[in-house]
């Protein structure tokens, strides 16, 4: 269900996306509905269409929403998690070219759509908060290409056991804390790093095992490094 943004803006919590860094929250609601921005709902599971039409990019509001990318076989892999207060879409609306690449909704998600065009190009009134906006979507397209980096590292290790530490190491960098909190379940979390379930549920219980990692459910913690890493 589509639904327009009024004067004032609901979710208090996208003001802290860095699509919105730096713009005064009075200025937010005014933007979004310059920009013609509107709230979407999607169910667990549900593709998340952005080329229809005119092309969009849009923010996680609620939930969290996995990229597909697909491969000369038509077989998809998890390529990225976009999680609340994340953009999505932004590095691929912008080509004519097919990226094989589409969004499903991980859990029931809600998201702000803005079009693309509307967001890179400033508006008649030439707003100061535009200008800024443009600003912070380089910077969120900057951001998305060291993550999907990141998914290059991970992947290209030789072993799964080298697979699985390396995404927990840069995942605890990133969270800077003690526990690690999964964005994902197993069989996600296998369709990411390329492997069978069943072969990744082995190799973590061996590695927590060996006392390298402890975990329950989806929340991990690194006990100690390898000597290698």
């Amino acid at each position: 269900m589509k639904k327009e943004i009024s004067n004032q803006v609901k979710w208090p919590s996208i003001q802290t996306a860095l699509l919105f860094s730096k713009i005064n929250p009075g200025e937010l609601a005014p933007m979004l509905m310059c920009l013609g921005a509107y709230e979407k709902s999607y169910q667990k599971d549900e593709f998340i269409f952005l080329n229809k039409g005119e092309k969009k990019i849009a923010l996680v509001i609620v939930g969290s929403v996995q990229m597909l990318k697909g491969d000369i076989k038509g077989e998809e892999m998890i390529f990225d998690i976009i999680k609340e207060n994340e953009v999505f879409g932004e590095v691929y609306v912008a080509s004519d070219e097919d990226a094989s690449v589409t969004y499903q909704a991980i859990s029931d998600t809600m998201v702000l759509m803005m079009p693309y065009d509307k967001v890179l190009h400033t508006c008649a009134m030439d707003c100061m908060f535009h200008r800024q906006l443009i600003e912070n979507m380089v910077q969120t397209i900057a951001k998305k290409n060291l993550r999907l980096m990141e998914k290059i590292e991970i992947t290209s290790k030789k072993t799964l056991r080298e697979k699985i530490l390396a995404y927990l190491y840069i995942e605890e960098k990133k969270d800077k804390g003690r526990y690690i909190e999964l964005p994902m379940g197993r069989i996600a979390w296998a369709q990411y790093l390329n492997a069978n379930r069943s072969a990744l549920t082995r190799e973590l219980k061996k590695i927590k095992e060996e006392g390298i990692i402890d975990y329950e459910r989806n929340t991990f913690m690194i006990l100690r490094r390898e000597n290698n890493e």
